[in-house]
């Protein structure tokens, strides 16, 4: 009883300081569908296309763990850095359309980039690494040229996975400090119409915890989540997410955190 207790505090108060630090954030206007169509810039996912990784599991163990310290391995630091932020949407239980400050995030030592979000209760670091990433960059550019050349649908339920699915990695949990969650969910990429305004959409699927070590409170799966973009977002997010971005951040950070070697002593 005590632990059910200690857990809803804990969920009360990081919702009242979400709630509390929400306010201050610039608040963005959604898509009108029917301003005069206007050419966006389209994000290009990668300079060479033929270099992406074949990997079997993009989020193996082996891969996510990286070549960490002693001191980051006992403390469990350096499992992802903050590099700018941003915003999207959410649509709560009454339907109403709420806007999220998020943290665009990289996972050192990976090719894995996205961000950090507060969905409900939890917090979510959704990752993508560099093919689901160019998947995303494809969908999102066919999403603004539905958009501008007035293809886009209203009236169905199938457009939220419209430009296909992707595989991601998330972790998750109430504060973040506290992110012992993992799973690997498939999401889907496409569009919905919340009121009379379009929205990119990422939805993604539940998906169960692989996280081991974490006893019988252990959370069994991931829930569903669903995140809608602007036009504005959607290009912020794939800029970041892009091959060339991405892969200057994690040159950035291994520059920053490379060590000169030491001169050895004579005896």
């Amino acid at each position: 009883m005590k632990k059910i207790s200690a857990f809803l505090f804990a969920a009360v108060c990081a919702v009242l300081l979400f709630s509390c630090s929400s306010t201050k954030q610039r608040q963005i206007a959604s898509d009108s569908y029917n301003d005069t169509p206007t050419e966006l810039p389209q994000v290009s996912a990668s300079a060479d296309t033929d270099s992406a990784l074949t990997e079997k599991d993009p989020y193996n163990e082996k891969k996510i763990k990286g070549k960490k310290t002693f001191t980051q391995q006992l403390f469990g630091t350096e499992k992802y850095i903050k590099i700018d932020s941003s915003s999207l949407f959410v649509s709560n239980t009454f339907g109403q359309v709420q806007q999220r400050s998020i943290d665009l995030i990289y996972k050192p030592q990976t090719d894995l980039a996205g961000f950090m979000v507060r969905y409900d209760t939890s917090l979510y670091n959704f990752y993508m690494a560099q093919e689901d990433r160019r998947q995303l960059i494809e969908a999102v550019n066919k999403y603004l040229s539905d958009f501008e050349e007035k293809k886009l649908i209203r009236k169905t339920g199938k457009t939220v996975k419209i430009y296909g699915e992707v595989n991601a990695y998330e972790e998750f949990g109430i504060v973040e400090i506290m992110m012992p969650n993992i799973s690997k969910p498939e999401a889907y990429l496409g569009y919905r119409f919340l009121g009379k305004s379009p929205y990119f959409c990422i939805k993604v699927r539940p998906a169960p915890n692989i996280a081991e070590n974490l006893g019988s409170d252990k959370v069994s799966k991931s829930i569903e989540q669903c995140y809608y973009f602007t036009k504005a977002q959607v290009q912020e997010l794939v800029h970041f997410l892009s091959d060339e971005n991405v892969t200057n951040i994690a040159a950035d950070y291994e520059e920053e955190h490379s060590t000169a070697p030491q001169d050895k002593d004579t005896y």
